[in-house]
């Protein structure tokens, strides 16, 4: 499940009471409050369409401010690798991002929202003419499994199941590429071995 807006922690101080994406608290409805916010390489939640950013979480962002008055922007008009994404979640250079997977290790460090804005059904992809059948994780021991760079899907599977090799690969796009020319015997997006 992803727990999908990660927050940095703005300097304002906030009690239980306030409703993060309900009415504007009232010391605060007639003044704009901006929310800097980065995009990650991450179709279809962010999709480059020339010099314009778009794609689901775009659409949830727009939502967000319809619905709040807040206004969220990014001065980048580009991807931010997601490892920079974090720090700059954790130094203060971004306030929101919406699209990251919920973990333990991710809750000590960022808030999230419950329930989550949306979830994701994982994906395994081989070629059409691979006989391989997938059932469950043990079917991928042994295996070459890509999975995108920088995901949290990664690092489990190095930890959790060293039986499979894990090759980040890069962008989806380029993960799609190399399945498709044969460097790898399988992709693997999102969470589900967990």
């Amino acid at each position: 499940m992803i727990g999908l807006l990660g927050c940095g922690n703005t300097g304002q101080e906030t009690t239980q009471e306030d409703d993060r994406f309900g009415d504007i608290p009232e010391n605060t409805q007639n003044q704009i409050i901006d929310l800097r916010t980065a995009y990650q390489e991450s179709f279809p939640k962010y999709i480059k369409r020339g010099s314009e950013i778009t794609g689901m979480c775009m659409d949830i962002l727009r939502a967000i401010e319809e619905e709040s008055g807040l206004r969220i922007g990014s001065s980048a008009n580009d991807f931010t690798p997601f490892k920079r994404l974090q720090s700059d979640l954790e130094n203060h250079k971004i306030d929101i991002f919406v699209g990251m997977k919920k973990t333990e290790g991710r809750e000590k460090i960022y808030d999230f929202i419950d329930p989550p804005i949306y979830t994701v059904k994982s994906v395994v992809a081989v070629l059409a003419e691979d006989d391989a059948v997938i059932s469950s994780i043990q079917d991928l021991y042994g295996q070459t499994v890509m999975i995108p760079h920088g995901s949290a899907t990664a690092t489990m599977l190095k930890t959790k199941h060293t039986e499979i090799l894990v090759d980040e690969g890069g962008a989806i796009f380029s993960c799609m590429s190399k399945l498709v020319t044969h460097v790898t015997h399988l992709i693997r997006k999102s969470s589900i071995f967990e």
